[in-house]
């Protein structure tokens, strides 16, 4: 039977208490205290919820080179755009229409390039970085922490979602490729396999052998300690000659001895 309580302790109660009224029967001026005399109703901490640390929900800066301006703390950096001749044929341009999908226009003092793919297309809008300072976005896209000195084209991306400038892709170009972390460390999954090589068939005996050297091992009663192992490809004719040194004449003289054996 369901009933309703005048000071829920919870949401659903499947029990038998007293006091509890039907529905549509008038309600007893009796709290929950009277029901249970006593029971008590607290905010309880366990050791686990009180060891996790506590999480702020408010959006945090996510400084990675495609979020974060580093330009933002030059003030002059107006000054700047307009005292770099590579910029002067941009400034030139500020207001006029676009020419394709690229414009200029210059907010809060600040010169960006505006450039939209198609009519359709979402306009990007990116900072122009005068010569002085685009050695350090070159720097932050590339050598940042969160960057980890990726390659050409990541960092070319990187930096064309926030900045732009004349000659941008020769400038990447040259940046990480004379990076020199970027040299040293091994370059993985790039070396392609090298192609296979069609074997030469051997056809006479001895036409071709390969020889190993085995040792040093420990010495024989009559002071042997290397093996001369030398297999015929043809014929997979396989001998082991003990030596007691390996130079060069030793070795002559050990093959030397196997061919005038068997030609």
């Amino acid at each position: 039977m369901l009933r309703l309580l005048d000071h829920p302790i919870a949401d659903v109660i499947l029990c038998n208490i007293n006091g509890i009224n039907s529905m549509g029967s008038p309600s007893s001026d009796s709290d929950s205290s009277a029901v249970f005399p006593d029971s008590s109703i607290a905010c309880v901490v366990t050791r686990a919820q009180a060891s996790k640390p506590s999480v702020n929900n408010e959006s945090s800066t996510f400084d990675s080179p495609t979020h974060f301006n580093v330009l933002a703390f030059f003030s002059d950096l107006p000054v700047r755009q307009r005292e770099d001749p590579s910029l002067a044929p941009w400034f030139k341009r500020v207001d006029l229409p676009p020419v394709a999908g690229v414009s200029f226009q210059i907010e809060d003092g600040v010169l960006k390039r505006l450039h939209a793919k198609s009519e359709f297309s979402t306009v990007q809008t990116t900072i122009a970085v005068p010569e002085s300072l685009r050695h350090l976005v070159l720097s932050y896209a590339h050598e940042s922490d969160l960057a980890g000195h990726s390659g050409f084209r990541k960092t070319l991306s990187a930096i064309r979602t926030q900045f732009s400038c004349p000659g941008v892709y020769s400038d990447v170009k040259n940046y990480t490729t004379s990076c020199h972390l970027c040299q040293i460390k091994p370059r993985t999954g790039r070396d392609r396999p090298a192609q296979f090589q069609p074997v030469p068939i051997v056809g006479e005996p001895f036409e071709r052998v390969m020889i190993d050297l085995v040792g040093p091992l420990p010495l024989s009663s009559d002071r042997y300690e290397y093996l001369l192992t030398p297999v015929d490809v043809s014929t997979r004719w396989a001998e082991a000659i003990p030596l007691r040194r390996i130079t060069a004449k030793d070795v002559a003289e050990a093959l030397f001895s196997i061919f005038v054996r068997l030609g």
